[in-house]
């Protein structure tokens, strides 16, 4: 009927006729915009295109080394993408996105150091999503930071990771890490001085900026920037000279041609170098023998207290870093540090009991003790003396310990008659409810948008709390389905997203060929944080459903790593 409209609403719908029949019915177009294609016959179609989401963890590898490329495509689930790196050092490959529109890839970074441009598409579509990944060039990986892409203008993009910082002009994409002083694989020594700091800036393959200023801080007015040129093997001072800014940085603006120019930002090795101390005159000794490196002084810590089982990220503030080759809290050795500056690093500490001193130690010395340097840990919270048991579980039972203690943190109970039913399998409300009162998180209002989760229901609060952390998703836009059952690799997805898991792990199952793609990096990422394992018979059922009694093992395991 000619004389009647007709809406449709489309997603990257073509009609092969339309290109050979111009007399053909319709076509639609991947377009925001609505298109009538075929007036007379009064059709109107809404097209509305995929957008695409990319995020890579970590965002800087080493050379060699693997990352996990992940994101979101909306308005097209089910879609294919298409991964690649456009500076032709990663082959491109293609994976599929789960019903709600999510995908998951592993990255091998290319073995030079540099920076990557990965980009992902909508398959057969324009719709691209892009990033930087950069690649360290030693052994040291260090978390950097993205930007999105700038839609042009001065200053439209920025970048920052501790004290480096990168701003442009123009359109692209840029990424920042630090290295710390470990001179890094494939350069020579720093010339004329010592480097305090190794750093990397770096801009998107094809970008179109026409001005880049790169910037560290925390530096003194006789630093200077030097940069590692690949074509001559050496470090040259960039040219011209970074200049001395309030508060205390420097700051070295990129063009067309300067050194480095912005076209060598692509995968350019920085470092902040502190001058030779000059002799200073006086009169002439048989060699005026070596500078005197004093020792480091530590003049504050924050925080000053954590947990006893250990794992406080410790800013350690004072004088001396640069060179620092350990940090200790009292007798036992951090679990890890990293050099920030000359005058900051930060440091976790491992498990310990009382009041100690946080030391550091370089080459001129131990960092002498005193008030400012003191880390208290608090005390273990005491197990749970309340005695909540079950009828159906006893205390051999495998999980028993587990469900006493959330019982008794009031995160489960049981059904009427006194059962808890640790067989039984976890649906999907059930579930949400226990992680939301694991993690702590405010309940909602109970509107969550999903048809099927009428605000009135018992686990609507938990549901609207839980999808507005990000934590979960519906089985589609419109609809959560809160008594489907909750699969052994739907668990590991929410436990890696609800806790922002990123570790690897191989999966020796002998079913790990089973579990979908969508799932793979998650199981890898809750297998390697010890929260997921397999069955005696070797196998890991992925599609099977997660009983009550797992989840409550997983959640009070969730609990200890949080020191709750």
């Amino acid at each position: 009927n000619a004389s009647t409209a007709v809406t449709v609403v489309a997603s990257g719908v073509t009609n092969p006729a339309a290109a050979s029949d111009p007399a053909a019915d319709f076509s639609v177009a991947t377009s925001a915009d609505t298109q009538a294609a075929n007036p007379s016959a009064g059709i109107t179609f809404n097209a509305q295109p995929p957008s695409i989401s990319l995020l890579a963890s970590p965002e800087s590898v080493v050379a060699g080394g693997s990352a996990t490329l992940s994101g979101t495509v909306a308005n097209d689930p089910g879609a294919q993408v298409l991964l690649g790196a456009n500076n032709g050092t990663v082959s491109p490959s293609t994976v599929s996105t789960d019903v709600y529109g999510n995908y998951s890839s592993t990255f091998t970074a290319p073995s030079d150091a540099g920076a990557v441009t990965v980009s992902a598409a909508v398959y057969g579509t324009t719709y691209r999503a892009q990033m930087v990944v950069i690649v360290t060039p030693q052994g040291t990986t260090v978390q950097g930071t993205n930007t999105a892409e700038s839609a042009g203008g001065c200053d439209a993009s920025t970048a920052s990771y501790g004290q480096t910082s990168e701003t442009g002009c123009g359109s692209g994409i840029f990424a920042v890490a630090q290295y710390g002083t470990s001179n890094p694989t494939g350069t020579a020594a720093v010339t004329g001085g010592t480097a305090e700091q190794y750093f990397d800036a770096a801009v998107s393959v094809g970008n179109s900026f026409s001005t880049v200023a790169v910037t560290e801080c925390n530096v003194v007015s006789s630093d200077v920037m030097e940069w590692w040129n690949p074509t001559l093997s050496a470090w040259r001072q960039v040219s011209p000279a970074a200049t001395f800014q309030a508060p205390n940085c420097l700051q070295f603006s990129a063009g067309a041609s300067s050194q480095p120019a912005i076209s060598d930002l692509y995968g350019t090795v920085f470092a902040l170098v502190a001058p030779a101390p000059s002799s200073g005159g006086g009169s002439s000794g048989s060699g005026g023998g070596a500078p005197v490196v004093n020792a480091p002084a530590v003049t504050g810590i924050q925080p000053s207290s954590g947990p006893a089982a250990g794992g406080t990220q410790v800013t350690v503030t004072g004088s001396g870093f640069s060179a620092a080759t350990a940090v200790q809290f009292g007798g036992n050795a951090a679990t890890g540090f990293n050099i920030v500056s000359n005058n900051q690093l930060t440091a976790t500490s491992p498990a310990g009991t009382g009041t100690v001193d946080l030391t550091v130690t370089t080459p001129g010395g131990t960092s002498p003790t005193g008030a400012a340097d003191q880390f208290t840990y608090s005390p273990a919270a005491p197990a749970p003396t309340c005695n909540t048991t079950f009828t159906d579980v006893a205390a051999t039972y495998w999980a028993a310990p587990q469900i006493e203690t959330l019982a008794c943190r009031g995160i489960v109970d049981g059904f009427p008659g006194g059962a808890f039913q640790p067989d039984a399998s976890l649906t999907r409300a059930q579930f949400v409810k226990l992680l939301d009162l694991t993690l702590g998180l405010k309940t909602g209002s109970g509107q969550t948008g999903f048809a099927d989760v009428v605000p009135s229901a018992w686990y609507a609060p938990y549901v609207a709390a839980a999808a507005q952390a990000g934590i979960v998703q519906g089985v589609s836009q419109t609809a959560f389905a809160p008594n489907g059952i909750v699969t052994r690799e739907q668990l590991a997805v929410v436990l890696a997203r609800a806790l922002k898991l990123t570790g690897t792990a191989a999966l020796g199952f002998a079913d790990a060929g089973s579990i979908d793609p969508w799932a793979a990096a998650a199981t890898q990422a809750a297998v390697a944080a010890g929260y997921l394992r397999g069955f005696p018979d070797g196998t890991f059922q992925p599609l099977g459903p997660t009983t009550r009694a797992q989840a409550a093992k997983v959640l009070a395991l969730v609990l200890k790593n949080q020191g709750a």
